[in-house]
């Protein structure tokens, strides 16, 4: 499904200047997004596809790396399936592609002309559709969610699945567009994530002394990244056990000042 509003990919970029001080932020590969290009090459093709340029970056900084791997991909909400044929065209043969919708989208199971995917036809609302995805799905590396867009489905499908990705799996969340209801996912996440018991930055520590009681966050993230409408999770490769400092300096005095010209790392 897409947000109301949401933009068709047309658009013709300047070439990017020399000086890496005049690229976008998130423009870390050399030239532009790699799936900016496949969409572009496709534009005007059957099937339709639409994304907010924006978004292209961001996709290249979280999931360059599942290029021509045995990655699993699903994506929620598939409209009329032109992202699936995107996405199989920029990550590669070796990919699994996974298309979840409400709608009827059985026609589009591995057909090519969508690239082939695996088709779930549920509600990303629904705890048991997860339930049972999961069972059908026992790895899966990325979620994209450009389902529903509200706050409700968006946070049923964060917290159904974000346990169920891979080591090293992401889980991008797209088209927020309710962050002022107490309910949004944004508002969410702050709260269980972030700040809160289980979240990154559950209490006050000191930063001399090494955290071994660790919150669910910290064991198993390495990042939650905020961009303008687009939230990502993104798991440890391997769950960490201890958060410790490594220290490499000296001459702290005997009443606890440090010497002149010194700073803590």
């Amino acid at each position: 499904m897409l947000a109301l509003g949401e933009l068709v990919v047309c658009k013709l970029k300047p070439p990017l200047a020399p000086d890496v001080r005049e690229r976008p932020e998130g423009s870390w590969l050399p030239g532009t997004s790699q799936l900016e290009g496949v969409y572009d090459s496709l534009n005007g093709s059957d099937p339709e596809m639409s994304k907010w340029v924006h978004y292209f970056e961001i996709y290249e900084r979280h999931l360059a790396r599942f290029r021509g791997e045995a990655a699993t991909i699903c994506e929620v909400g598939v409209n009329t399936g032109g992202s699936l044929k995107a996405f199989r065209n920029y990550f590669g043969e070796r990919a699994t592609i996974i298309g979840v919708d409400l709608f009827n989208s059985s026609f589009m199971e591995d057909n090519p002309v969508y690239g082939r995917p695996r088709m779930f036809v549920g509600d990303q609302g629904s705890a048991a559709f997860w339930r049972s995805f999961r069972e059908r799905v026992p790895r899966l590396d990325v979620l994209i969610d450009d389902g529903g867009h509200t706050a409700k489905l968006q946070v049923t499908t964060l917290e159904e699945m974000l346990p169920h990705l891979a080591p090293g799996g992401v889980l991008l969340t797209e088209d927020i567009i309710d962050v002022k209801k107490p309910a949004s996912i944004v508002r969410h996440v702050a709260a269980k994530y972030v700040t809160g018991e289980g979240g990154l930055f559950p209490f006050l520590w000191s930063r001399h002394l090494t955290q071994k009681r660790l919150t669910p966050a910290q064991q198993s993230l390495f990042s939650i990244s905020f961009y303008a409408h687009v939230l990502v999770f993104e798991k440890l490769s391997v769950n960490r056990s201890v958060l410790r400092p490594i220290a490499h300096y000296s001459g702290i005095t005997r009443t606890g000042e440090r010497p002149r010209g010194t700073h803590m790392g």
